[in-house]
């Protein structure tokens, strides 16, 4: 090394010189690395140059046109400006796992919502049948009266009101006039909204018992526009009442008994005791001794009584009885028979009917 540097010597000198004078320009014209010219910062760096081997604003090897990575970037032609990048957007909120966002929506049908069933013009008729009167005695006229509404939006066409009476009770004669026999009545159209009536008028038949139940039956058929053909149809119970005459005895005096009333929930629940109250009058000349009143329902096997007990002429008296109901009778209508004798031969006989259901309302 010794030998080296005394040989080189003057020219190690010129070198020493020409570095202390050329160091100052160096510096002066920007230059920040050995070998950097016009604004070189890194080892062969040109025209601004910021990364080994990068050339017009490259910022990383071998990137080019503002490339950010390894031969990486948006924008590839080395001749053309790079595309026009879309514009950033805000973050909406949506998030794919968001349970309450609908992702895919179902496209809506039609230009309007379909209405349900029940309003799309549909019919509905009720029918009622009621009787006068209540109860009735043998010969006598008896009187129904049909009633039907449309309580639906629809119109109901093709109607047909049938009724079917008892065999003690034979039709006379209607207003309006039956359409076919005396029993059918035709009916074209009834409109939504729409009411009418029937008079029916029947007669009794004579032999027709005490104490027996007439069923007359009303039917129901139409044209529904939603549901095609529909049927309904009631059943009216009416109860004959034989009311004779009192002949006065040996001494002028008369029996007689008059049932004033009986009260009770026409509706009971299966399995709950029934409370009835029964009043009746001694409309007689006679006072009467060992009075007794029982109630009875065959239907459903149980019956209760009251008495025996006095009831002076003209005079009433007002008594309650507990029918209990069994708890596995089914749910429909039952008849009630209200029996009251005295002294062994004076007897009153009237019918009642009750609804039991399994609950009440």
């Amino acid at each position: 090394m010794t030998k080296f540097i005394q040989k080189n010597l003057p020219f190690l000198s010129i070198l020493i010189i020409a570095v202390l004078f050329l160091a100052p320009a160096i510096l002066a014209s920007g230059w920040t690395g050995f070998g950097a010219v016009s604004g070189w910062t890194g080892f062969g760096a040109v025209s601004g140059w910021t990364g080994f081997g990068a050339v017009d604003g490259w910022t990383g090897f071998g990137a080019a046109d503002g490339w950010t990575g390894l031969a990486g970037g948006t924008q590839i032609s080395d001749s053309e400006e790079g595309a026009e990048q879309p514009e950033e957007t805000e973050d909406d909120g949506y998030s794919p796992f968001d349970p309450v966002f609908d992702q895919d929506p179902l496209p809506p049908i039609g230009g309007h919502d379909i209405p349900p069933l029940d309003d799309a013009f549909e019919a509905t008729i009720d029918i009622s049948l009621s009787d006068s009167p209540d109860p009735v005695q043998p010969g006598d006229e008896l009187e129904y009266i049909i009633t039907y509404y449309n309580r639906g939006n629809g119109d109901a066409r093709d109607i047909f009101i049938t009724m079917d009476a008892d065999s003690y009770t034979p039709i006379q004669s209607s207003e309006p006039s039956a359409t076919t026999g005396n029993y059918q009545w035709n009916l074209e159209v009834v409109e939504s909204g729409e009411r009418g009536t029937i008079t029916i008028t029947t007669k009794v038949k004579d032999k027709a018992e005490d104490g027996q139940t007439l069923a007359n039956t009303v039917s129901i058929v139409y044209y529904d526009p939603v549901y095609g053909i529909k049927t309904t149809s009631v059943i009216e119970y009416t109860q004959v009442k034989v009311i004779g005459t009192e002949e006065p005895d040996d001494d002028g005096k008369s029996i007689g008994i008059k049932i004033l009333s009986t009260r009770f929930p026409i509706q009971s629940a299966t399995g709950e005791p029934l409370f009835l109250k029964i009043r009746i009058e001694n409309d007689g000349t006679e006072n009467l001794e060992d009075v007794k009143i029982a109630v009875v329902s065959q239907d459903l096997g149980i019956r209760t009584s009251a008495g025996p007990f006095d009831l002076d002429s003209k005079d009433d008296v007002t008594k309650t009885l507990l029918l209990d109901i069994p708890a596995d009778a089914p749910e429909g209508n039952y008849f009630l028979r209200f029996t009251i004798t005295s002294n062994g031969n004076t007897r009153r006989v009237v019918y009642r009917d009750i609804d039991l259901v399994a609950t009440l309302e």
